[in-house]
């Protein structure tokens, strides 16, 4: 309770005009709902928590999960989410910093996520969901579901940092970097934009390996390199470990989607539109970057 007190609390003090012109809005916003909600009952939720095998896939972000989603959307058996409202976006930085707090991350969980995946399972499909701050929500996730299944989807971090720049993290003044993950400290405070990005992606991929450990031995975790995605093989053992049936896995669509160049932006965005590819970083570049990620690029084989 003194959890859900001092989370109330934090978001209260947050810039409010955001909350108003943003969040409230969506949290909000009239949504469907399945008639079949009201007919199941608690026995069958509970059934549903001890069988059912929802699958999340988590990431930094910046790295393929709406590929991955929209790939997933076009089979009948499953229904894909891609950050679905509300997105908890605002509640990163407060989840990251909660990890011991299991029974906390499950009600947050339960709260925001409980009725698309009960409606899910009363159609008998496979629900699998996308999203970048359920990677600091594990333990519940874990506490709430013995079945749930975990995709570890990685990217270069060169090439995260790239995208994640362009898009402006750590460098707008949004609602949702009000959430971003962040050390309290003058030292990380004065960390440029390029070297919080490494910081964010060693630290939240290092999170997913820990808090997935456990999971390693039930086949409840695979780790999916989006360098990867054009792999035929490896996506189609990603689709069988979802629980596709194999009978109806068909010839896995995979599109190159074109770069988008940001015009008329809002004053508080600051996208770092002039960054360069990692392609072309100089060795000073890398080695700002390397005693964040040389570690994890040294498991992956990656690169720096």
């Amino acid at each position: 309770m003194n959890n859900i007190i001092k989370l109330v609390k934090n978001l209260s003090e947050l810039n409010y005009k955001y909350l108003k012109n943003t969040y409230f809005k969506i949290l909000y916003k009239k949504t469907w709902r399945s008639p079949g909600l009201s007919k199941i009952s608690y026995e069958e939720i509970e059934n549903m928590f001890i069988n059912y095998s929802p699958v999340f896939i988590l990431s930094t972000g910046r790295c393929g999960s709406l590929t991955l989603h929209e790939i997933f959307k076009k089979y009948n058996s499953i229904d894909s989410y891609h950050e679905p409202t509300p997105t908890l976006m605002i509640l990163a930085n407060y989840l990251f910093n909660n990890q011991e707090d299991e029974e906390l991350l499950a009600t947050i969980l339960k709260a925001t996520r409980l009725e698309l995946i009960i409606n899910s399972y009363i159609k008998n499909k496979i629900y699998i969901e996308s999203n970048q701050v359920l990677s600091y929500i594990i333990p519940g996730i874990i506490k709430l579901f013995n079945k749930s299944k975990i995709i570890h989807l990685i990217r270069h971090p060169g090439n995260f940092i790239v995208s994640a720049a362009i898009k402006g993290w750590y460098q707008n003044n949004t609602i949702w970097e009000i959430g971003r993950i962040k050390e309290n400290n003058k030292k990380w405070i004065e960390l440029t934009q390029i070297e919080k990005l490494a910081w964010y992606w060693q630290k939240t991929n290092n999170l997913i390996i820990e808090k997935t450990k456990k999971l390693l031995e039930n086949n409840r975790y695979i780790l999916l390199k989006i360098e990867d995605i054009n792999n035929y093989n490896k996506l189609l053992n990603i689709m069988k470990y979802c629980g596709l049936n194999e009978k109806i896995i068909k010839k896995i669509p995979i599109k190159n989607k074109t770069k988008k160049y940001f015009k008329n932006d809002p004053e508080n965005m600051n996208r770092n539109i002039d960054i360069k590819q990692f392609k072309y970083w100089d060795k000073n570049l890398k080695e700002i970057i390397s005693p964040y990620v040389s570690t994890l690029c040294n498991k992956y084989g990656y690169d720096i």
